[in-house]
């Protein structure tokens, strides 16, 4: 394949994931009256989920190697 396909098909699929996502995200905020307090576990701010935190310490972009 063509460096150009490549990125066109690359493109088509990310696009089609984020149709996906903001489907469950409708579907999200169209389920949340039905869901009991205990159901209720990511909080929905400004109709989105809340992110959860993450760490610096866990993420390492690069590691040295010795050779």
């Amino acid at each position: 394949m063509t460096m150009s396909k490549e990125y066109n098909h690359s493109v088509k699929y990310m696009k089609d994931l984020m149709i996906k996502a903001e489907r469950i995200l409708v579907y999200m905020q169209m389920c949340r009256k039905y869901e009991t307090q205990d159901e209720k576990v990511l909080p929905m701010i400004d109709n989105h989920p809340m992110q959860l935190p993450t760490t610096d310490n866990n993420i390492l972009p690069f590691q040295t190697v010795r050779l």
